[in-house]
């Protein structure tokens, strides 16, 4: 986490938020500013999340099926 400067965010090609319940979510605009939404780095970004997270449930099944055994 980091406090963004107006600077950065002019010299910004894409800027996007994140949480666990929504993922990855690219922001269009902030103030007059306006942001790439298709960009190379937010679909490897989005890519490696959903790999982490099917990986995650993968585990907590295979954890839930060993205690019902």
């Amino acid at each position: 986490e980091v406090s963004l400067t107006k600077t950065m965010l002019q010299e910004a090609d894409v800027l996007f938020t994140t949480n666990s319940l929504q993922g990855i979510r690219p922001v269009l605009s902030l103030d007059e500013l306006v942001f790439a939404v298709a960009h190379p780095l937010l679909t490897q970004l989005s890519s490696s999340l959903t790999l982490e997270t099917k990986a995650i449930k993968m585990r907590y099944l295979d954890n839930t099926q060993q205690q019902n055994d």
